[in-house]
């Protein structure tokens, strides 16, 4: 359901949307995602993971600010 719902035309600037974030400080992963509001689609603005085989690893924040700072990015 998911691959059939996935779509790779941009979002236009200034399109309004809800956003959800699952953050996380170290060993783990922290997603933003958005949802337009017009007309309902979800978003994947970003995602950090852990790299596999490393122990010591935090998110990095700046990224993740820098994520929400730069809506023509998206």
């Amino acid at each position: 359901m998911w691959e059939a719902a996935k779509r790779t035309e941009s979002i236009a600037p200034g399109t309004a949307m809800t956003l959800g974030f699952d953050g996380s400080y170290n060993r783990d992963s922290t997603a933003l995602m958005g949802c337009t509001i017009e007309s309902p689609r979800l978003v994947t603005l970003g995602v950090w993971e852990r790299p596999e085989g490393v122990k010591e690893w935090s998110v990095p924040r700046e990224e993740v600010s820098g994520r929400l700072s730069r809506p023509s990015d998206l």
